[in-house]
C-alpha cells in the first residue's frame, strides 16, 4: 500500500525528496502502510540502526513464539537470522539461527574447552587435524570412516591428542538476548504517522525535538516516549491518536502486547484522531477516521 503525500521534502532530513516508501509498521512483522516520506538515504541508515533492531527485542520475539501457527510467513521472516539456544549434555550450550528454512549452527566455545561445530564443519576439521600427524593414508581413512560411522556420544581420539565427538541437538528456544526496541523506532513510527494525519505542518520547527531525537538521541521538553504493557497477544497492530486539551499522545501497539506512548507537550493538535491497523491474521490494513468511527467497527478495509 504505497502511496505519495505529494509532501515536498523527507520529513527527516528536511532536504531531499522523500523518494523512498517507509513502512509504517515494519514489513518484517506485517506492516503493509508504507507512504512516500523519507529519501532513501534516510530509509536506508534509520533502517539499519532502529528498525531492524526490532527483532531482537525480547518481547516481540515471545510474542512471536505463541502467535507462530497463525502467522507462519512473519514468523519465518522476523525470526531471520535471530538466535536460538538448546543445551546439550555436556553443560555447552549450542546457538543456531535461521535463515529462511535452513538451520545453520553458530560455531562458538563450549564446556571445557571443546569447539561446537556444525557436522560437516566437524569432518573438516578433523581431516585437517589427520593432516597434522604422519601416518598413511590408509590409516586416515579408517579414522575418517570411524568418524562418519560414529554414533552419538562416542569419542574419537586421534593421535594428536584431540577429541571428536558427535552430540544431538535438544529443543531450541528463542535467545533473549537482544535489547529492548529503542525509543527512537517508537518515536519514528509515531512521528511517520503524525506526518499521516497533518502533512506539511510535519516540518514546523515544533517537531525539530522528535528530529533530533530520532536521528541522534538528544532529549527534549517537547515529547516523551513510555513503553507499557499489553494484557495479551493479538493477531494485529495499531496506532492512533489521542488529542487532549494543550497535548496529544500516539499509541503504538505491537501484537497488542507491546504498548508505546508517544506524548507531545504544549501542543493544540487539529488534524484527525485517526485509528490505523494491521490485521496480520487475514492480511488486510484497517483505517478508521477517528476514534469514534474504530469504536464502532467503521474502517476502511485495504
Amino acid at each position: 500500500m504505497q502511496f505519495d503525500l505529494g509532501l515536498k521534502y523527507c520529513i527527516t532530513c528536511l532536504r531531499r525528496p522523500p523518494d523512498s516508501g517507509e513502512h509504517i509498521i515494519p514489513e518484517f512483522i506485517g506492516g503493509r502502510l508504507h507512504p512516500l516520506l523519507t529519501c532513501r538515504e534516510c530509509n536506508s541508515d534509520l533502517g539499519k540502526r532502529l528498525i531492524v533492531k526490532l527483532k531482537s527485542d525480547p518481547g516481540v520475539r515471545i510474542a512471536l513464539e505463541n502467535l507462530r501457527d497463525e502467522i507462519p510467513d512473519i514468523y519465518k521472516q522476523a525470526i531471520r537470522r535471530q538466535p536460538f539456544f538448546s543445551k546439550a549434555e555436556d553443560g555447552s550450550i549450542i546457538t543456531i539461527a535461521f535463515d529462511g528454512n535452513k538451520r545453520k549452527l553458530i560455531s562458538h566455545e563450549g564446556e571445557k574447552g571443546s569447539r561446537i561445530l556444525e557436522l560437516h564443519h566437524g569432518e573438516r576439521k578433523f581431516s585437517k587435524e589427520l593432516d597434522k600427524v604422519k601416518v598413511s593414508d590408509a590409516e586416515k581413512e579408517v579414522f575418517r570412516n570411524m568418524f562418519s560411522e560414529a554414533d552419538i556420544n562416542v569419542p574419537i581420539t586421534l593421535p594428536t591428542g584431540a577429541i571428536f565427538m558427535k552430540r544431538a541437538t535438544g529443543n531450541f528456544q528463542p535467545q533473549l538476548k537482544g535489547p529492548l526496541v529503542d525509543h527512537r523506532l517508537a518515536a519514528l513510527i509515531a512521528y511517520e504517522f503524525m506526518a499521516l494525519l497533518c502533512g506539511d505542518k510535519i516540518y514546523h520547527q515544533y517537531m525539530n525535538g522528535i528530529r533530533d531525537f530520532i536521528r541522534g538521541g538528544s532529549s527534549s521538553d517537547y515529547f516523551s516516549v513510555e513503553r507499557l504493557c499489553g494484557s495479551r497477544y493479538e493477531l494485529y497492530h495499531s496506532i492512533h491518536m489521542e488529542p487532549a486539551e494543550k497535548s496529544c499522545q500516539i499509541i503504538l501497539r505491537f501484537f497488542h502486547w507491546i504498548v508505546f506512548a508517544i506524548r507531545f507537550e504544549r501542543m493544540i493538535y487539529e488534524a484527525q484522531d485517526m485509528v490505523y491497523v494491521e490485521d496480520l491474521k487475514k492480511k488486510r490494513t484497517l483505517i478508521a477516521e477517528t476514534r469514534d468511527e474504530a469504536k464502532a467497527g467503521y474502517y476502511y478495509v485495504f
